[in-house]
């Protein structure tokens, strides 16, 4: 609309990806979501995508913020979209295996400009400031698989699945073992995710239609091989919030829809 915003970041110069840090309005895969408690309000993680499902008892749909489980906050129940307050930390399923959360985007305060639901993936749009692309749907990994992963610390990467049935112990931080996939990057040297990353949506390109496919999120990069990361599956995101009356869904409509006021 009419309204110009301009943001200064310290980081500029080291960080050429600094627009995936922005208070956006809309919001999509590939962006910055607020870690308060980190380095005093200076930590980020990123985002996989919008999800939503109809809650009975508001009567309505509510939007969530798909992220890793770890980056659920609960020192802080407020969730944030770069620095803003977007909603609150709903859900965190490491206690059930899968590193994978949920940030529900709230109405129960007035968001400035509001905030709306969409299918944007920010790949390279470090060239256009904005989402220049968008989810088409989610799909299941299978082994050999080529993906992406488009996050806050290290951009767009590519890689390929190693394995769809792998988990990694997590018991030192009380939640046993996680399960879902790994990835390796694509010359078996450089990061396929780096901190920052984790929560980003890993995705398949189909080259020839040109659309994208959310396959899963950044758990974060495995301690000996670098390389290499472990993935949560979105499949499991879809199965796990799903329950017997009502879906849980990935927004991968065009047009936006409101999610807060």
């Amino acid at each position: 609309g009419d309204l110009l915003e301009i943001t200064v970041d310290k980081d500029f110069m080291p960080e050429p990806g600094i627009a995936r840090k922005r208070d956006y309005n809309n919001l999509g895969a590939g962006i910055a979501i607020g870690l308060p408690e980190i380095s005093g309000g200076s930590g980020y993680a990123s985002t996989a995508g919008v999800g939503y499902k109809y809650n009975a008892s508001a009567g309505k749909v509510i939007f969530y913020i798909i992220t890793a489980g770890h980056c659920i906050i609960t020192k802080d129940p407020l969730g944030y979209q770069y620095k803003a307050v977007v909603g609150r930390d709903h859900h965190d399923a490491r206690v059930s295996g899968y590193d994978m959360g949920l940030i529900r985007i709230t109405d129960d305060n007035t968001l400035k400009y509001g905030r709306y639901a969409t299918n944007g993936l920010y790949e390279y749009a470090e060239r256009s400031d904005y989402y220049d692309q968008k989810i088409k749907d989610w799909n299941y990994m299978y082994r050999n698989q080529p993906v992406r992963k488009s996050g806050v610390k290290t951009g767009v990467t590519v890689g390929w699945v190693d394995s769809v049935d792998w988990k990694w112990d997590y018991t030192n931080d009380g939640y046993g073992w996680l399960y879902g996939a790994l990835v390796r990057s694509k010359d078996a040297k450089s990061p396929f995710s780096g901190a920052g990353d984790s929560g980003a949506v890993v995705y398949e390109y189909n080259s020839s239609n040109n659309d994208y496919y959310a396959v899963g999120l950044i758990s974060g990069a495995t301690g000996g091989e670098p390389h290499c990361s472990y993935v949560t599956r979105m499949y499991d995101v879809v199965r796990y919030y799903s329950d017997s009356n009502y879906s849980f869904n990935l927004y991968t409509y065009d047009t936006r829809t409101k999610a807060a006021n």
